[in-house]
């Protein structure tokens, strides 16, 4: 039996780039019934998965990475600036998710009083970042 996927309602951002606030759902076919502070937490031959704090007041620096990234909004609000010339901003709050394309240059930036937490997954064994110039 194979599994239907809804689309993502309430699914924004531009160029591939996604923020998600209802997530889609899918039927499980085998069930039954200070700064930025990253912890990582799996990696294995095809995926990484850390944990990730932004400080309030932090930013990370502008950058890019080789590989697609989700990232799963857990606590806070996260400002992000992204595009080729980081023309576009939109903002995440908990409960959502991000999509950020591979080589897609982007910044997330905490501009609140309480920290970000967020679980960032990419389709790769290792935490790549290439600072954008």
């Amino acid at each position: 039996m194979r599994a239907t996927i809804q689309q993502p309602r309430d699914a924004r951002g531009h160029d591939g780039f996604r923020i998600i606030g209802q997530a889609p759902t899918e039927v499980d076919g085998i069930a039954d019934g200070g700064g930025v502070d990253s912890q990582m937490l799996i990696a294995s031959e095809a995926l990484f998965l850390k944990r990730e704090t932004i400080a309030p007041g932090a930013r990370a620096i502008p950058h890019f990475h080789s590989t697609a990234s989700i990232i799963a909004i857990l606590e806070g609000d996260v400002r992000i600036n992204y595009g080729n010339a980081f023309q576009h901003t939109d903002f995440a709050t908990k409960g959502e998710f991000i999509f950020i394309p591979a080589l897609m240059p982007h910044q997330p930036i905490n501009e609140s009083d309480r920290p970000i937490v967020c679980l960032v997954v990419r389709n790769a064994p290792w935490d790549e970042v290439i600072p954008c110039n």
